[in-house]
């Protein structure tokens, strides 16, 4: 029973959100202390549902839903509270020849089934609303009492009774006390005591009828009276009960019913509840049977239960009032301990009459406040869409002492004789025990803090220099800030002009170093083109030589040439030259998306100096020197395309003699291969043809044990390296070893074959002669060129192959009558299914790239309505022959991605068609919920986690089927990253923080499973790791250190960090860790700074429990920093290198502003070590 997911949670567990000005007023010890002033601004623009101003608090439709919840709990519950009259008069008639222990077992059995069913029928409230419910609900519970009017025999009983009537119970309980938090927020608690108030005034009504029909009309007709009296009540609710939300839609899946167990809060309020519930109902179930044994008239029991549920009427009321005051585990707190008492001091000694009719009305008022509170409990530690699932969870546990609850107090009777002072010792003892547990929970949540209340604060700081200048006051009027700049009588601790958050919350933005350096880069290009260099007379720039001394520290650090004073490439036709661009001015009124570092398709490109690339060319001049000196038969002609390609004869040699000699052994190419097509080829959607390129590599080597790859197509020998790069990086570190490799080796040679393909595609002129073995190297590249730290020449490419696909025609691969055909083709029509299929898959896969990136780069290529062609076929990898949907294909994974990034294109659309920023928010809002139906909706069958994984089928699908939630989660970042620094100064953008901090988790949680020994690395789960923990840092940095998740927070990064170091030979997973651990460093510094006593020092320790490796340990990371340059050079460690692609990609240090920006203020983030740590991203081989 959980609230729809249209009622966003608060994520910084204040549990009542509120207003800030100048003071700061907290009356609840059990609500976080907030000392950050927050503005007191009323939007004017559409709030979320969940925000507290949305919630009715009254009115027609608030009152009527009360009213509903009221017989709804009448009918419930109410009827639960009268049981002890069923326990007399079953024991004295139906089932006289059963001991007290056996017949509780009836009673015992109704209090089980109607709370453990709570989650289930929660998920049925999510998806269908109150309705059907009540509908359900009434028919099963009057059914159930009217067969009971009919039973005889105890296992009739039990059936009628104790599992029929109890599950219309649940449905009617759960209808109403989930609709009600809907329509209250301040006033929850009262509403839930008048919600309650229904089962006290149903416990006092049942239980008379019961006493007076049963001799009247009999026990038969007793019981149908009374349901009829419930059938009548269930019509009111039925018309008045609803939600204020909408029913949201989901899948069943057990994780959410074990979510709330992650809550250490949760699991001791479930528990101390557990103790609570197990004797909270045994005084009821036999006040009646006690009162009598000890000489009470039985027409004067009869009234007991009678005046026990009518002051629980007041004890579910007044206790929800004062709770919403005095706080609501104070309050249960209290009245557990009250309720305990009451059974060991009272009940325990009572012998005559006024004993038990005191007893039944002290105890009716104290054990009513559990009923209305216990929900109020759960709601002020829950997000709000999870009270609903969490209250039925915690009910569901708490059901199984109610089980065993009774039938163990009645052996207890049983045992001692008839006598009744081990039932209340035993009774008294829980209660009390409960009380205790209540207590412990109260104090976690609270923070250990004693009290109730507080007074308000009024501001302490000067709000003339130290507010606004977010420096630290010492409180003191003047404050010594003030007296220093000699304005002592300006200084105050109030606003002159009242609050106004855009100016006294605005952060004024500081030039950052690299933009300075950027700026005075950019004035060294301004200088005119001598005449050897000017390329085009009309070119609107100007370029110039930069020598490697007037270049940054950092950046001539990279410099591979250090003998030269001049900024040149490096000669490997893998390497791309350093650009070098000014800083632009960041607009503050920007909507374009401001964090890209948390999204990992491509961020901006990087401006690329035209200097860099005349440099990059060779000049050979009109002549070509000493051609003959190595190819005696080239002819004149060849030397001509040989420039044109861009190779001169003599470079020309040396190429494919280097790559020659990169060649591995012939068993360990056929090795690579085969792993990449039974565990790689997947990821891109079958880009090329397995069987037939096996084939083509048989053919190739024939039967020598060489490769002569001058006598093969050089396209054809690009995708080769493509793949051989992508195995060797991709492969874990035990398949590489059995092939001969070592780590350090993975690393090389990925980069060197990369290179070899990258050398491929230019020696076989791949821009002017178009192939399809060109599209497929350089999209199958895009495996292994982020793992290295090395994408930017990628991205070049990858527009290339688009080009190249067009003028291949794969874009106008229509529908063909020969498509879908199994049998009857000749083996021309054969082999032209076959390339239709493989330029529709390539087609698929370079839109896929294209659309993915829309959010990040602000723009795409490809227009859906410029393509004709359709999606391929699901077809058998060996025969060509269709199969089913069902059956796992390549195909499934590259047509599914397509359908999300499709998604992603057209939220890219619409949110540029809007200028308001409320307007662009309903935007996300939209897409978000497109985008979670399309993860859960039409996922294929094969990949989605509900489906039972079929062993036959390949081991891929289940990476896939992980990869792809994590993608899926991902994405969902992607669509809030623009509101997710607004989330954390505005409560109306709070769930774009829930989606994106949930989302993190998720991510977390899928690719820190254990790996399987042949399961490959791909750079979009590390990549995806890093996001989740970005965000999960961010969240981090913007919660104060009493914060109860704070903790919780912490040991995510940490798990992040953990997760992303299995991948020793990744850069991007590398990298990953070295930031996370310094923004862990960074904050318990600042936590420790803050603390009092605290010694002031540069540093702090490392945070984390954790062990870090000793080469990203903080002492390796400062020791690194202060690395000379030639040190950096020389290392091989993959740490070394940058980033992989994800959307810090090219990422300019405007950007990074922007991240600070997102990190609270009060966190005091040193901006001088954030840089630092960051420059290896902005300036390395980034995509």
């Amino acid at each position: 029973m959980s609230i729809s997911n249209n009622f966003r949670p608060s994520l910084d567990n204040s549990f009542e959100l509120k207003q800030h000005n100048d003071m700061d007023v907290d009356v609840d010890i059990e609500k976080n202390a907030a000392t950050e002033e927050q503005p007191n601004t009323t939007p004017t623009e559409p709030l979320p549902l969940s925000h507290p101003s949305m919630f009715p608090e009254g009115g027609r439709d608030a009152w009527l839903a009360l009213l509903g919840a009221f017989c709804c709990l009448f009918c419930s519950f109410g009827w639960i509270n009268c049981v002890g009259v069923f326990q007399n008069y079953y024991q004295s008639n139906q089932l006289k020849d059963y001991t007290p222990s056996t017949v509780a077992w009836i009673t015992s059995c109704e209090i089980f089934i109607m709370f453990f069913p709570g989650p289930i029928v929660g998920f049925f409230y999510d998806n269908y609303g109150p309705r059907y419910l009540l509908i359900f609900g009434t028919f099963m519970h009057v059914f159930g009492i009217m067969m009971t009017s009919l039973s005889s025999e105890y296992y009739q009983f039990i059936l009628s009774q104790g599992i029929c009537s109890p599950l219309g119970l649940n449905c009617i309980f759960n209808a109403g006390a989930s609709s009600v938090p809907t329509w209250f927020f301040k006033k929850r608690g009262a509403a839930y005591g008048v919600m309650a108030a229904g089962s006290g005034l149903g416990g006092i009504i049942f239980p008379i009828m019961a006493s007076h029909l049963i001799p009247q009309v009999g026990f038969g007709w007793a019981m149908r009276i009374c349901a009829f009296l419930i059938l009548a009540l269930m019509i009111v609710a039925m018309f008045t009960v609803r939600s204020r939300l909408p029913p949201t839609p989901r899948k069943l899946a057990l994780s959410v019913f074990l979510e709330p167990f992650t809550d250490i809060r949760f699991n001791l309020l479930t528990f101390s509840s557990f103790l609570f519930f197990m004797a909270i109902f045994i005084p009821i179930n036999f006040i009646e049977v006690e009162a009598i044994a000890n000489g009470m008239s039985t027409t004067l029991a009869s009234y007991l239960l009678a005046v026990l549920n009518a002051a629980s009427i007041f004890g579910r009321i007044i206790p929800g009032i004062l709770a919403d005051k005095l706080g609501r585990f104070n309050m249960q707190m209290f009245m557990a301990y009250f309720t305990s008492i009451l059974v060991l001091a009272v009940a325990l000694t009572a012998s005559n009459n006024a004993a038990f009719i005191t007893f039944a009305a002290f105890y009716g008022f104290a054990s009513g406040a559990f009923v209305s509170l216990a929900p109020a409990q759960i709601a002020m530690i829950s997000k709000i869409e999870q009270i609903g699932i969490r209250l039925g969870v915690m009910f569901s546990v708490v059901s199984f002492a109610g089980l065993v609850g009774s039938p163990i107090a009645g052996q207890i009777v049983v045992k001692d004789h008839g006598a009744f002072d081990g039932l209340n010792i035993f009774a008294g003892v829980l209660l009390l025990a409960g009380a205790v547990m209540f207590t412990v929970t109260r104090m976690i949540v609270a923070e250990w803090k004693i009290g109730i209340f507080r007074m308000p604060k009024l501001r302490q700081t000067c709000t003339r220099r130290c507010s606004m200048r977010r420096q630290k006051c010492d409180k003191k009027k003047p404050c010594s800030r003030c007296v220093l700049n000699k304005e002592s009588h300006l200084c105050t601790t109030e606003w002159t002009d009242g609050y106004n958050p855009n100016v006294h919350r605005k952060y004024p933005r500081k030039a950052s170093p690299a933009a300075s350096q950027s700026d005075a880069i950019s004035s060294t290009i301004t200088l005119p083109l001598d005449n050897t260099q000017q390329v085009h007379g009309d070119q609107p720039w100007s370029i110039a030589h930069i020598r490697s001394q007037e270049l940054p520290s950092h950046i001539r650090s990279q410099d591979s040439t250090s003998g030269s004073n001049r900024l040149t490439p490096s000669s490997s036709s893998y390497s791309t030259p350093s650009s070098i661009s000014p800083t632009h001015p960041h607009s503050q009124t920007s909507t374009e998306p401001q964090i890209d570092f948390i999204t990992f398709g491509r961020s901006q490109f990087a401006d690329v100096s035209m200097g860099s690339i005349l440099a990059s060319k060779d000049d050979y001049g009109n002549k070509i020197v000493n051609t003959q000196a190595l190819d005696q038969s080239q002819s004149k002609q060849q030397e001509e395309n040989a420039m044109a390609r861009g190779f001169s004869p003599q470079a020309r040699t040396v190429e494919i003699f280097h790559i020659q000699s990169l060649l591995p052994a012939k068993h360990q190419v056929f090795s690579m291969t085969d792993y990449h097509e039974a565990y790689m080829l997947y990821w891109s959607g079958g880009v090329y043809h397995a069987p037939s390129f096996r084939k083509s590599l048989i053919e190739a080597y024939g039967q020598s044990e060489e490769l002569e790859l001058r006598n093969l197509d050089w396209r054809w020998t690009a995708l080769l390296f493509s793949i051989l790069s992508a195995c060797i990086i991709g492969s874990p570190e035990t398949v590489s070893h059995s092939w001969g490799y070592t780590l350090p080796q993975k690393v090389r040679l990925a980069r060197q074959w990369g290179s070899a393909a990258t050398s491929c595609l230019q020696l076989g002129d791949f821009a002017s002669k178009f192939h399809i073995n060109s599209v497929q190297a350089i999209i199958n590249m895009h495996t292994s060129e982020h793992l290295v730290g090395s994408t930017k020449e990628w991205a070049v490419y990858q527009g290339a192959a688009t080009i190249i696909a067009r003028g291949l025609g794969l874009h106008r691969l229509v529908a063909h009558p020969d498509d879908g055909k199994s049998t009857g083709l000749s083996q021309a029509q054969k082999d032209a299914l076959l390339q239709r299929e493989m330029g529709r898959r390539v087609w698929c896969a370079i839109t896929s790239q294209d659309w993915l990136c829309s959010t990040s780069q602000g723009m795409y290529t490809i227009q859906r309505k410029h393509f004709t062609s359709i999606k391929p076929h699901y077809l058998n990898e060996d025969t060509m022959t269709p199969i089913t949907d069902d059956t796992p294909t390549v195909t499934h994974v590259g047509n599914y991605l397509n359908e999300i990034s499709y998604v992603l294109i057209n939220y890219h659309d619409e949110i540029l068609d809007v200028q308001d920023i409320m307007d662009k928010y309903n935007v996300v809002l939209k897409y978000d919920a497109k985008m979670r139906a399309l993860c859960a909706e039409k996922i294929p069958s094969c990949l989605s986690p509900t489906m039972p994984f079929n062993p036959a089928w390949p081991r891929w699908v289940a990476w896939a089927r992980r990869l792809h939630q994590a993608s899926c989660a991902h994405k969902i970042i992607m669509l809030h990253q623009a509101f997710l620094g607004r989330s954390f100064k505005s409560p109306q953008f709070t769930y774009s923080r829930w989606a994106c901090v949930s989302s993190a988790k998720t991510i977390i949680e899928h690719m820190s499973k254990v790996r399987e020994p042949h399961e490959p690395q791909w750079w979009v789960e590390q990549a995806f790791v890093v996001t989740a923990g970005l965000c999960i840092a961010i969240d981090f940095f913007h919660r104060s250190e009493r914060d109860p998740e704070v903790r919780e927070q912490q040991m995510w990064i940490e798990k992040t960090i953990r997760t992303l170091e299995q991948w020793p030979s990744s850069s991007v997973a590398s990298h990953g860790v070295r930031l996370l651990i310094s923004l862990l460093q960074e904050h318990n510094r600042k936590t420790e700074m803050l603390r009092p006593n605290a010694p002031h020092a540069p540093s702090a320790p490392v945070g984390p429990s954790m062990p870090f490796p000793s080469n990203i340990s903080p002492s390796a990371l400062a020791d690194n920093a202060a690395a000379s340059a030639e040190a950096e050079a020389e290392a091989s460690s993959i740490a070394s290198e940058g980033w992989g692609a994800f959307d810090v990609d090219m990422y300019d240090f405007e950007g990074f502003e922007d991240l600070m920006e997102t990190l609270p203020l009060e966190a005091g983030l040193d901006n001088n070590m954030f840089f630092d740590s960051m420059l290896s991203i902005a300036n390395s081989q980034l995509f």
